[in-house]
């Protein structure tokens, strides 16, 4: 599994508010004025926008409200969802998948995005989700007319329902066993028998996809892992209950275990299809 990390894509929205207070005067037939009462009611979107421009000094890049971008080569497919505030406070998300077929490489990431939008510039702090890891760092975003670059990638813009269902359970935590968000080809509770310590599973995943194996283990005890593949194109994660990554990449490992709970040994293909044999081993 090469867990590189590539460029961006994102979760629905916050709801945008508004509250544009304003008063008149209207002059009387003597030239004196007085002030009308304050309205309260709720502003127009005239008001919204007129109150956005003035904070961007007249170069409203992104209006309040929900904006959805998409970017589709023969080796990215991304999309992202950005929720602008009348403040230029932007929130947002972004998913995406990456396929090279030519290098025999995949990887898929989600991104949080937070920031803010002066004029074109978008300042903001993204934090990428890649398998079992985590980055923060801090990019500008350029919005031009219809699209939204960022370094060499340039996403267009597009109807939001066009990409909402891509953004599939981003908001809530992990689950349990951390599946909400990645689907695994195959999920499988690992037990040994009787009188025994060690396990073998046999199995296969095609390019892209990963196999998910949870076996529970005590706090000082050794795990020992070995796979092997008939291209030597498979490797593992060794994932501990907090979800901290112990092992990346990992053919054949031993690791002292420093927590009671259900450990995860996450499967997949190094380039192109695999076929594995999994060795497992609690002492």
């Amino acid at each position: 599994m090469n867990f590189s990390l590539p460029l961006p894509k994102t979760l629905a929205a916050i709801a945008v508010s508004a509250l544009v207070a304003c008063s008149s005067a209207e002059t009387s037939a003597n030239g004196s004025s007085s002030p009308t009462a304050a309205t309260n009611s709720a502003p127009t979107g005239d008001a919204i926008a007129t109150s956005y421009e003035d904070l961007t000094r007249g170069e409203a890049a992104l209006m309040p409200g929900q904006h959805c971008y998409e970017a589709v080569t023969d080796t990215l497919d991304a999309a992202i969802r950005l929720t602008a505030a009348a403040d230029g406070q932007v929130t947002g998300n972004s998913v995406a998948t990456i396929s090279d077929d030519v290098n025999n490489y995949y990887t898929s990431y989600s991104q949080k995005l937070e920031g803010t939008l002066s004029g074109s510039e978008l300042a903001l702090e993204v934090t990428t989700k890649i398998e079992y890891d985590v980055q923060t760092t801090q990019e500008t975003w350029i919005l031009e007319g219809e699209s939204l670059d960022y370094k060499d990638k340039t996403f267009r813009i597009v109807e939001c329902e066009a990409v909402n269902d891509r953004f599939t359970d981003l908001t809530g935590a992990e689950s349990e066993d951390r599946q909400s968000a990645t689907a695994y080809a195959n999920t499988q509770r690992v037990q040994f028998a009787p009188g025994t310590s060690s396990a073998v599973v046999s199995n296969a995943v095609v390019r892209g996809d990963r196999d998910l194996y949870m076996l529970k283990a005590q706090s000082g005890q050794t795990m020992r892992l070995s796979i092997t593949a008939v291209e030597d194109n498979a490797a593992f994660e060794l994932v501990s209950p907090d979800g901290n990554v112990l092992v990346q990449e990992g053919t054949e490992e031993e690791v002292v275990l420093s927590e009671t709970g259900d450990y995860q040994v996450v499967v997949g293909g190094t380039r192109g299809n695999a076929s594995y044999d999994l060795t497992i081993a609690v002492r």
